[in-house]
């Protein structure tokens, strides 16, 4: 029985997450000059699920801004730089859309470091 609670509570740890963690960093992707999208993987679903990525938006230098995160099998996220607007589509797989926006100068301003 003690084996069978020790199973139990190991699963129980391993399996909770934090989509904000940026314990496991993946790549960068450049969007322009000076604006760069880090990804983090903050779930590993292993063999029998997907796996999660955070997304945060940066300049390295004034401000680092938590976008999504977006389970890899199932949604997609488009990004679109117009001027100092970043427009961001999350494209789950019922074709819902959510968009969302940010003001890059605004973040500059703010000096805010998710």
């Amino acid at each position: 029985m003690k084996h069978i609670a020790l199973i139990i509570i190991a699963f129980l740890f391993t399996s909770c997450y934090s989509k904000y963690s940026k314990d496991n960093y993946k790549s960068t992707r450049k969007l322009n000059d000076s604006l760069f999208v880090e990804r983090y993987m903050v779930y590993n679903g292993g063999v029998f699920a997907s796996n999660s990525n955070s997304y945060y938006l940066t300049d390295s230098l004034n401000f680092r801004v938590y976008l999504y995160t977006i389970t890899e099998d199932r949604d997609r996220l488009y990004l679109d730089l117009q001027d100092d607007i970043l427009w961001i589509y999350k494209v789950t797989p019922k074709d819902t859309i959510e968009v969302n926006k940010i003001d890059i100068i605004k973040q500059k301003q703010e000096r805010r470091f998710d």
